[in-house]
């Protein structure tokens, strides 16, 4: 089978482009800069000559300005589980803090499907806001994709709490508009030491469609961690399907890092090869948070899952299942 790795090249040059430019605008702007990431992911699914394979492209910047925050956001997945298919999100937003705790804002979005013969764009709007503490938070997102169709709307609701020093638990519900059904997630992370897990269930009310599993690292100093995962699914590949990788990351030097990892997806009497590669810089941490939690939700599915989810970027937990 020939494959045309152009866009691939094009959205490596692009990533490493936009971390140089990072590392270089750090210093500079480390007063107003409060968070900056880029990353470049990759991953196939494969048995025998038949593969499905995924490029995931994202940048994510936060700017502070007195009480004032304004962000942007892009992500661009081309995948062909589905056909050929390109799908790039970009968002943009403004916040006001009247206290340091409390955030209100809004903004808009895109979304753009091009599936080689149809291209179709989607403008949206959001509103938000948060009560943020180092122990607890709490968001609410009401969010609009298509202002041409005003009568779909999600209201996404997050929560975070940090019950002992280390460990933390977290929820996150989709509720959409004429739909009875929520998507949750719920999830747990441990961090102390060089030791790093996080346990998470992402389900559908009064359905039996559901991703779970535990993923996790160790660190083992100099820049090398060992990393691992194992989950399972519910009427989503089949009845029932799992799958398990290991890995590895190195830190070039603080925020600039590369993982790869393999692994297999077991579908019923099938037996698929996992492969994952992804480079990454991030500087800060993101103040909004279901930036931060959307972002874990996606890292949960990067062992080998958002090879077959088409992510359009709506919603904190249920973004693949739309």
């Amino acid at each position: 089978m020939k494959r045309d790795f152009s866009l691939g090249n094009k959205m490596i040059r692009t990533s490493l482009t936009i971390a140089a430019l990072g590392v270089c605008a750090a210093p500079t702007f480390a007063q107003e800069l409060t968070y900056g990431a880029a990353g470049l992911d990759y991953s196939s699914i494969s048995e025998g000559s038949d593969d499905f394979t995924t490029t995931a492209l994202d940048g994510d910047v936060e700017f502070a300005y007195d009480q004032f925050l304004f962000g942007a956001k892009i992500i661009s997945q081309s995948l062909d589980s589905f056909g050929d298919v390109t799908i790039t999100n970009v968002d943009a937003f403004a916040g006001y803090a009247p206290m340091p705790e409390l955030l209100l804002g809004a903004g808009i979005t895109n979304i753009n499907i091009d599936s080689g013969g149809t291209d179709e764009s989607l403008s949206g709007y959001e509103v938000f806001a948060q009560y943020r503490t180092p122990t607890f938070g709490g968001a609410i997102v009401y969010a609009v994709p298509d202002t041409d169709e005003e009568d779909f709307d999600l209201t996404t609701f997050y929560a975070e709490v940090e019950v002992v020093p280390g460990m933390t638990f977290g929820a996150v519900v989709d509720n959409l508009s004429e739909v009875d059904e929520n998507i949750y997630n719920v999830s747990a992370d441990y961090a102390q030491g060089p030791i790093a897990v996080r346990g998470y269930y992402t389900g559908v009310t009064d359905e039996d469609l559901a991703i779970y599993g535990v993923r996790g690292s160790y660190d083992f100093g100099m820049g090398f961690s060992a990393t691992g995962s194992i989950g399972g699914f519910d009427d989503f590949f089949a009845d029932e399907a799992s799958v398990f990788t290991i890995g590895v990351e190195y830190e070039f030097y603080d925020g600039l890092s590369i993982d790869a990892s393999v692994g297999r997806l077991s579908v019923e009497d099938e037996d698929l090869d996992v492969v994952q590669i992804g480079l990454n810089y991030e500087l800060g941490a993101p103040t909004r948070l279901d930036t931060k939690m959307t972002n874990a939700i996606r890292e949960d599915r990067e062992n080998g899952v958002n090879t077959l989810l088409p992510d359009l970027g709506i919603g904190g937990a249920g973004f693949g299942f739309f």
